[in-house]
This record gives structure tokens, sequence and C-alpha cells, in this order.
């Protein structure tokens, strides 16, 4: 995608200007940095175990359902690229803080939610919210520690921190539905959002890219609108049918946009994206690493995001096989 493209040099390009910190105030930037991480990757699997209890108080179908989840995902996944590019260009500070506060709000409305439509278009905030969050820790990250060791151990720890939020999750979700309602798993995440922006307001410094190119509207555009109708044609597809006019035009139209963006990228874009990828190599910027020996600190960062996804996948893929609100076995398994 355009955007991708773009967001992608941005990231690999940008040298940020580095200083020297105390290593307590480096400590306490990790700190809001680590608890921003964790508050937003719990979320991602915390609101899972408390569908069976929100299908039963918000009277909410499998499709409702199917939005809670996969609301927070969409749009995460479609702004975190242009929303990295953003931080960069206008300040990462003000993003992070901006970033936590509306994930604070946003969940709080979520949990105050009497309705399903409210809590889907709660979770779809704190998808953009998230996606604004995610990308920043990093660039920040990457401006705190100029020596390379240091960096390469904070973004272990980074991997880290997620790979527990997504894993406790469910765990975490579970203990408060043992002793409170559904809307506790969003409760649970308002104070780490702010005690974050308070530490993120005291400690973390000021720092942003003038060179970052201005964003690419319209690869953004065609990302979310392919995002969009592809996710919405799989979700309605149980209830209209699988070969209804409606569902069929949705995958056609999902095809033509692909089609449209990669028609429209081609010719430049191999180009570009190569001079990116050699940029980023000889500038050895850590946010994207393309040596073959960079530091052991960061192999396997990502695995537990990946085992996390995958999982998601295949119980998104069951429910969409399976259409039907949840049963009372399964019900009984979350009680």
């Amino acid at each position: 995608m355009s955007s991708d493209r773009q967001a992608f040099s941005v990231t690999a390009t940008s040298q940020p200007p580095f200083r020297s910190y105390s290593v307590n105030r480096k400590a306490g930037i990790l700190a809001a940095v680590y608890i921003a991480v964790l508050a937003i990757n719990l979320d991602v699997t915390i609101v899972n175990v408390a569908l069976p209890s929100i299908a039963t108080e918000l009277h909410a179908d499998t499709r409702d359902l199917q939005w809670v989840v996969d609301g927070y995902n969409l749009t995460f996944a479609a702004l975190v690229l242009a929303a990295g590019s953003l931080s960069d260009r206008y300040g990462r500070r003000p993003a992070l803080i901006i970033g936590l506060l509306g994930f604070a709000a946003t969940s709080t409305l979520g949990a105050l939610a009497a309705s399903t439509e409210t809590l889907i278009a709660a979770r779809f905030s704190m998808g953009v919210f998230a996606a604004l969050i995610f990308p920043t820790t990093l660039s920040i990250i990457t401006n705190t520690f100029s020596d390379r060791r240091q960096r390469a151990m904070a973004l272990g720890g980074w991997g880290a921190v997620v790979g527990v939020g997504v894993a406790a999750g469910p765990v975490t979700g579970g203990l408060l539905l043992e002793h409170f309602a559904w809307n506790s798993v969003f409760w649970a995440l308002t104070p780490p959002a702010l005690l974050a922006a308070v530490l993120a307001y005291l400690l973390v410094p000021e720092s942003r890219d003038p060179g970052v190119p201005a964003l690419d509207i319209r690869g953004l555009i065609t990302s979310i609108a392919l995002l969009g109708m592809l996710v919405y044609t799989i979700i309605e597809a149980p209830v209209r049918g699988w070969q209804s006019h409606a569902t069929v035009f949705g995958f056609v139209t999902t095809a033509a946009l692909a089609g449209a963006d990669a028609a429209a990228t081609s010719g430049t874009a191999v180009a570009e994206l190569h001079a990116a990828i050699v940029e980023a190599h000889q500038a050895c910027v850590p946010m994207l690493v393309c040596s073959a020996d960079r530091p052991p600190e960061l192999q396997g960062v990502h695995a537990p995001q990946t085992i996390d996804q995958t999982r998601i996948f295949g119980e998104a893929v069951r429910w969409f096989v399976e259409p039907g609100p949840p049963s009372d076995d399964f019900r009984q398994a979350w009680r």
C-alpha cells in the first residue's frame, strides 16, 4: 500500500537526535512506555473472556460480538503505520499522551456502555488511540537510548511486555469476572493508561523529525477502505449468506480496491522500497533491524504476538464457520 510504503520509508530513514539522560530518568521513561504497551496489549485478549457475559447482559448476537473484538483490531491495523508517521512528524511526547488519555477515555466509555452499539463504537475508538500509542513507544525508546546495547535491551523488554500483555489478558479477565461484572475488563484498563500518561508528561522528552514527508492520504484511505470492506463482508456473511449479492459485492469491491492500489503504486514502488531498505541498512536504525548480526536481545521479540494473533485468527474462523450465539458449554467454561 502507498501509505505503508511511505511509513516504512519514514521509519527506516529517520535518525533522531540522541541525548544523554540520567539512569533514573531512563528508567522512568521505560516505565511509561512499558505500562502503555501493557495496557493496549491486555486489551487485545482481555475482552475475549467477557464475551459470554456481554452477550447475556447486552443481548448481543454473534455479529455484535465479532464487532466488539474486531473493531479494535481493525482500526489498530489500519492506522498504526500512519499514526507512527504523524507522531514522528509532530512530536512523539504529545502523541503518546494524547493516545493514552484517549485510550483511557474510550475504555471508560466501553465500561459505561448500555448497548452493543455504544460498546462497538468504544472499541473502534480504542483501536484508534492504541494505533497512536504503539509505534510511538518504539520511537521514544530509539530516541532515548543512544547506546546500541542499551537500546537492544530496552526493545527486548518492550517485546517481553507485549508478550506478557497478550498472555495475561485472559487470566486477568477471568479473575475480574469472578468478582465483578463484564465491564470490569474495561475499567481495569483505565488506571494503567492514566498512570502511563502522567509518567509520560513528567519524564518523556519531546522529540520529532521535521524531515518526515507528508502523510499519503490516498494510500491511507485506500488501506482503511480495503480492510474495512473485507472485515465487514466476512462478519456479515453468516447472516446475509455467503452467496448473497451483498457478500459477493463486498468481496468484489475488496478485490477492486486491492487491484486499484496495486496498479497505482506499481512502477516506482519497488525502487522506492529498495532505496528505503538500503538507507535503513546503512543507518542501522533499530526499529528496522536488517543486519544479520543483530543483537541477541532482539531475537524472537515478536514471537508472542505472532502466536497470540494466530490463536485469535483461529477463533475468528471458528465463529465464521459455526455462526450462532455462544453455547451454554462455552458460557460455563468461563464462569
